[in-house]
């Protein structure tokens, strides 16, 4: 290989590694924009799940719910929740440990 095309050969890559560098600062650059935005525009809040009383039952065998996401399997002990506009899915029953209180009487 010839001294000019050595150099020609070095600064295409030296270009090369400075594109990179360039495009790697130009993500960064559109990660921290787009953060900013979505920060800004978009009113971020807390909040808590209304207690709405719902209506459940323990699987005593595995079975299969029509829910309004579509059909959802149940595994004995899991329970069926029922919900106010007469909604039914199932939850784990660890879940449902987690996430429920059983009112009793």
């Amino acid at each position: 290989m010839d001294l000019i095309a050595h150099i020609q050969q070095d600064q295409a890559q030296r270009q090369a590694l400075v594109d990179w560098r360039h495009n790697q600062e130009a993500i960064q650059l559109l990660a921290a924009v787009a953060e900013s935005y979505r920060r800004s525009c978009m009113k971020e809040v807390k909040a808590i799940k209304k207690p709405i009383p719902v209506t459940a039952f323990q699987a005593e065998t595995a079975l299969d719910i029509k829910t309004l996401e579509g059909i959802m399997h149940a595994n004995i002990g899991d329970w069926i929740i029922t919900g106010i506009d007469g909604e039914q899915w199932p939850v784990k029953k660890e879940i449902f440990e987690k996430t429920y209180d059983i009112i009793r009487g």
